[in-house]
């Protein structure tokens, strides 16, 4: 019996251990959401409660429609409405992980996934908003986009992934911001736009229509009695800006990620950078790869996506840095490969240094999940910044 499990562990190890990695990402994101702030809740998290208190509150304010559906859905059976909110946000993550390690894996390796996914599912700034009970998960939802083209580019069942594309597009347009990387998308695959619609042929091209205009009526509609639900899902401000306080804005993001943050406790540690010195390193890394590689199609969306994000961050139009967080990663997870590749074209046969080149990377790597795991769950929890703002107690 002994012999028999120890034959299939050696058989099966990757898979082993990719279910047992994928067991603690499910806890780290779902279990004891409420032990970490004991139980408190913030008017952030009630105010996303009361917005998807009804179906008709929902069609009033469609904005992150997907988000409060779920969460009408859960409470409906019996879940309290706040908790509700956060455990929709761990369901979104868990998606959203899955998909970066997809998107990374193509545009990379398998490697280079790995040690991204672990940077980021690790981050401090991931972990806030996928254990937080408003939509800010959602920001994450480019991914969303990246994927499902990668979905109907590879796959041979094209009209069955076109539906699914322009279903997760219409989706998509609920969160705010999300059209213009959708936009940016369409821009940086040209003609192959084109070549989607001809291929459908013109059933399907109806039909596809009629899907995306079926899926978008609630927020035309909405929009249609209200203009500034149109402004917030664009995510721009209702007033532009003086340009003074564009400057601080755009002077806030670059400390908030590198030197010191000041936004919200409720899902920043108050007074720390959202990125670690080793992030920030490779993070610059990962932009020269970008720069100096060819041109391909992923270096122009996340170099287009990244400064789209800045912008829509410096209008200061309801959004924040979390819309970057997809972006920063898979830029770091560049500046890995940037650096992995270098080290291994230096020593292209020694099998010693370059396997003391992974394994330096995997201790960088794991120094930096440590750092943001003890931040997020030592260091937050007991900053007086975060108990003033954890001050209501679920019914």
């Amino acid at each position: 019996m002994i012999n028999k499990i120890r034959n299939f562990a050696q058989r099966n190890w990757r898979g082993i251990v990719a279910v047992l990695c994928a067991l603690l990402v499910v806890a780290a994101l779902l279990y004891a959401t409420n032990d970490t702030t004991k139980g408190m809740y913030t008017a952030g998290e009630l105010a996303a409660k009361n917005d998807a208190a009804s179906l008709q509150t929902i069609i009033h304010n469609p904005i992150n429609a997907p988000f409060k559906l779920l969460v009408l859905g859960l409470s409906s059976l019996g879940q309290d409405n706040l908790a509700a909110t956060r455990i929709i946000s761990g369901f979104f993550a868990i998606g959203f992980v899955a998909l970066f390690y997809w998107v990374a894996r193509y545009w990379f390796s398998k490697r280079i996934a790995i040690l991204g996914l672990a940077l980021f599912v690790g981050s401090s700034m991931f972990l806030h908003v996928a254990r937080y009970g408003e939509p800010l998960i959602l920001s994450l939802v480019p991914l969303v986009l990246v994927a499902s083209i990668l979905l109907y580019q590879r796959t041979r069942r094209q009209t069955l992934a076109a539906y699914v594309l322009v279903a997760l597009i219409g989706f998509s347009l609920y969160i705010p911001g999300a059209i213009w990387f959708t936009v940016l998308g369409l821009i940086i695959l040209g003609t192959r736009t084109a070549t989607f619609i001809r291929k459908q042929g013109l059933l399907h091209t109806v039909l596809l229509t009629l899907l995306f205009l079926i899926l978008l009526s609630p927020l035309i509609l909405a929009g249609a009695r209200d203009t500034s639900i149109f402004t917030g899902a664009a995510g721009l401000p209702s007033t532009m800006p003086s340009w003074d306080r564009l400057v601080d804005n755009a002077k806030n993001i670059g400390e908030a990620l590198i030197y010191r943050g000041y936004y919200s406790s409720e899902y920043t540690l108050y007074g720390a950078p959202l990125l670690n010195i080793a992030e920030v390193t490779l993070l610059l890394a990962g932009l020269v790869t970008l720069w100096l590689r060819p041109r391909l199609h992923s270096n122009y969306f996340l170099l287009g996506s990244i400064l789209i994000a800045l912008l829509l961050v410096i209008a200061n139009g309801g959004m924040n840095l979390t819309i970057l967080m997809p972006f920063i990663y898979l830029t770091i997870a560049a500046g890995i490969y940037f650096i992995l590749d270098q080290w291994l074209t230096v020593f292209p046969r020694n099998p010693i240094a370059r396997a003391a080149g992974v394994a330096l990377l995997i201790i960088v790597v794991a120094f930096s999940v440590m750092y943001h795991l003890r931040a997020y769950y030592v260091a937050w929890p007991s900053a007086p910044e975060t108990k003033q703002v954890y001050i209501i107690k679920s019914e």
